[in-house]
């Protein structure tokens, strides 16, 4: 019958080129990238945030070699925060000082970024990208920093916290001469 021959080419197909089959099925994906907590992520201005990102291999992957990149995106560009590769690490000019893998000397697969200082337009998307080879994997995560920074002083912060405190409740703290007001 019909269908009998073509359960028979399928398998004489199969058959004949059994190791292209197995390595479409076994390396189609060789590593995954993947940050934790979807949603938004808030974060308070001033403060430090930790955006943990993993990768987790196949059994062919060899992360000695791969090369790590978080990125910040906007409508219009992409911002890169840093580069690693190995034992080697580059952290663009716009961050030096505040951005770092912390756990990424112990474990080639921890790329978790930390950044401290936030700032207003450190609010968006940040990628985590890998690349290994001809391969590479990325996740997403979307950031919101929230508070507000005044660096007037007298009247004008007590004005300035009523203000919001009455659009919602509000927190202050101040570091040296600078007040943070942050919702909670």
């Amino acid at each position: 019958t019909l269908q009998y021959q073509l359960k028979c080419l399928t398998l004489a197909l199969l058959l004949s080129s059994p190791l292209r089959y197995v390595l479409s099925s076994d390396d189609s994906r060789l590593f995954q990238v993947t940050i934790p907590n979807s949603p938004p992520v808030s974060a308070v201005l001033g403060g430090s945030l930790i955006l943990p990102c993993f990768v987790s291999s196949g059994r062919h992957a060899m992360f000695s070699l791969a090369r790590v990149k978080w990125s910040k995106l906007s409508s219009d560009r992409e911002t890169e925060i840093l580069v690693a590769q190995g034992e080697r690490m580059k952290v663009s000019e716009l961050y030096k000082g505040r951005a770092s893998l912390p756990g990424y000397a112990s474990s080639s697969a921890e790329l978790t970024l930390q950044l401290d200082g936030l700032r207003h337009n450190d609010t968006g998307f940040y990628r985590c990208e890998v690349q290994n080879g001809l391969e590479d994997a990325h996740a997403l995560a979307q950031i919101k920093v929230k508070g507000i920074l005044s660096i007037c002083l007298g009247r004008a912060v007590l004005e300035t916290w009523m203000a919001y405190q009455a659009s919602e409740t509000m927190r202050t703290f101040m570091v040296g001469s600078v007040i943070y007001l942050t919702s909670i």
